[in-house]
């Protein structure tokens, strides 16, 4: 048997003694890993250059955002980067007793 046949072995087993909510978790991880896999493809590679991550449509809903949240809002501070402004002295305060 090879290496890669044992890891497989190994991680069935595993996944048959997970409750539901770690398999949902894996499921997810598993989605994120293919996403990945499809950007370090060959014609993945140039869109890569050309955005960061976006979170998976099932992966971000199931996390609680809205419906094509990252899609609508991915580059909206392009044009208009955030500045952090000067932020002031710091309060001395007294000792908590």
């Amino acid at each position: 048997m090879t290496v890669q046949h044992n890891l497989k072995e190994q991680a069935v087993a595993t996944l048959e003694m997970l409750p539901e909510e770690y398999l949902q978790e894996i499921a997810r991880f598993l989605d994120y890993l293919r996403y990945k896999m499809k950007l370090k493809s060959p014609h993945g590679r140039e869109r890569r250059r050309q955005q960061t991550f976006v979170p998976p449509p099932a992966m971000a809903q199931e996390s609680g955002w809205p419906p094509a949240f990252f899609e609508q809002t991915f580059g909206c501070l392009r044009d208009e980067p955030l500045v952090r402004e000067a932020q002031g002295e710091y309060e001395i305060r007294g000792e908590l007793q």
